[in-house]
């Protein structure tokens, strides 16, 4: 397994070094950038289509001429590095910092990356980059301060490490990277079967009203239903973390200490909430599929299409799956061949924040998001690389620039004054994501929070939410106990 995470490395930094020659930056170890004009990027599809002739003939283009002169300079300016998905586990965005290479210039990471390298100093402070005086200018720090408060500290550091230090009320905050659209998991819900969601904000809330409606029978408008809660079975952790987090737990809570058992016996509760959705056996819900379905969820796109279908009340997913349903629903509805009222329309699908635990008032979102960063390495003594990452970044803080995006892929922009711009589906998300959707007059707390960046523990918890689903003799006690052994073991390393 080492030598082949070697291979993949070793050609990932083949990439990085076809793009310093494409750039016309030689060497990727030479000191000196003197006549760099051209920044290399990691792309993604937003900013595929962002720098494509179609983006021209966009609202933004056609009221704003300097953001087209803008565009038409990033256009000849930057050249895309496009990593293959099959390499994404590999971390490919982290080599250019990880080798302190000159590119990528412009760099898409997610949290926890962002966090790992601005502690070593490779970031640039992008609120930095603000130019001051000119019409063009977009106010990076005003951005920031349009996101909500999470999310913007999930791509900040706040122990003031880097060169060039922003001092604002709270103290000394670098802003390592720019999140263009926020990406979380929330539970997805039947609002036609749940006209009130406001008694959901915890598990046995949910449980509760999901045993009762499936116990009414299968008459319409619930003829479909098999499930209480869809949830992921291979990458479960990423829906655990919230739920994990919604116990009032942490990672370290769980190594040696003096609190250590009561921290445990949350992580039982945590554990149970899973476990019991899946065995109905000894006391559990099992509204969840059993362990006998899962190779049919393992499927892509199986979690959506089974709630499309109707058969489920919850699912967790990512925020982006409710654009998805959308697609989907019109699809089915523009063929002759199906009757669309076998699915579940738009108007059906309402979102909610992950519950939390009894006791607990506060619900986390496990970012997903990217954001964009700034490799210092290629900016030294280099003003004309400065300008052209200044354009980028003025560039995609843009309003217009967000908005459009945001409407063509079912995205949720950052800022949270484009809430209004989007569809009133997207603007729940939104509205949740920045703390103001009420649901029957009651607010839920929303935390965005990044998973941990330490890859060890991830596996580790992985395996043993697999060993707890996928065998019915091992318990949530186990498990727990399993964990903070080895939680331990790793930590005294």
């Amino acid at each position: 397994m080492v030598d082949n995470y070697l291979f993949r490395f070793s050609k990932l930094l083949l990439l990085v070094f076809l793009a310093a020659l494409q750039a016309g930056c030689g060497d990727i170890n030479e000191s000196s950038t003197e006549g760099q004009t051209a920044l290399v990027y990691t792309s993604n599809q937003e900013i595929a289509y962002l720098l494509s002739d179609k983006f021209e003939t966009s609202e933004c283009c056609l009221e704003d001429p300097v953001l087209t002169t803008n565009l038409q300079i990033l256009r000849k300016k930057l050249h895309a590095l496009t990593v293959p998905e099959k390499e994404w586990e590999s971390e490919p965005y982290v080599v250019a910092l990880s080798t302190r290479s000159l590119v990528p210039t412009l760099l898409l990471l997610d949290a926890p990356w962002v966090r790992y390298y601005g502690d070593k100093e490779n970031w640039l402070d992008v609120s930095l980059l603000n130019d001051k005086g000119y019409n063009d200018c977009v106010d990076i720090a005003e951005a920031y301060d349009d996101m909500p408060a999470s999310l913007r500290e999930a791509f900040s550091n706040p122990n003031g490490n880097l060169s060039g230090t922003n001092t604002d009320q709270t103290g000394s905050i670098q802003r390592l990277a720019f999140p263009q659209f926020i990406k979380g998991n929330i539970l997805f819900y039947r609002k036609d079967l749940i006209p009130d969601p406001s008694e959901l904000k915890t598990w046995a809330g949910l449980t509760e009203l999901a045993e009762k409606i499936l116990k009414e029978g299968k008459t319409k408008p619930n003829a479909a239903l098999k499930y209480g809660l869809l949830f992921h079975i291979d990458n479960v952790i990423n829906d655990f973390l919230p739920i994990f987090w919604g116990y009032g737990l942490e990672i370290e809570n769980l190594v040696d200490g003096a609190d250590q058992k009561k921290y445990k016996t949350r992580l039982i509760k945590a554990l149970k909430t899973l476990k019991e959705f899946v065995y109905p056996e000894g006391g559990g819900t099992g509204l969840s599929p059993a362990s006998s379905e899962f190779d049919k969820f393992r499927k892509s796109k199986a979690l959506r299409e089974s709630f499309f279908r109707g058969e489920a009340l919850f699912m967790i997913n990512w925020n982006t799956r409710l654009h998805d349903l959308i697609e989907m629903h019109r699809i089915e509805s523009g063929r002759q061949d199906k009757d669309p009222k076998g699915f579940i329309s738009p108007e059906q699908i309402g979102v909610l924040p992950i519950p939390c635990g009894e006791g607990f008032d506060t619900h986390y979102v496990n970012i997903g998001s990217f954001a964009w960063g700034v490799n210092k390495q290629a900016l030294k003594d280099n003003d004309n690389v400065k300008s052209i990452v200044k354009i980028f970044f003025k560039v995609i803080a843009n309003e217009c620039v967000q908005k459009t995006i945001a409407l063509k892929f079912g995205l949720i922009p950052s800022r949270g004054r484009l809430t209004k711009e989007l569809d009133r589906r997207h603007q729940q998300i939104s509205r949740l994501f920045h703390n103001k959707e009420n649901f029957a007059g009651r607010c839920f707390k929303v935390h965005l929070r990044s998973r941990p960046f330490r890859r060890d523990c991830i596996n580790l918890f992985n395996q043993e939410l697999s060993k707890l689903l996928t065998e019915y003799g091992y318990t949530a006690d186990m498990a727990a106990d399993s964990l903070c052994q080895k939680l331990g073991d790793l930590f005294r390393e």
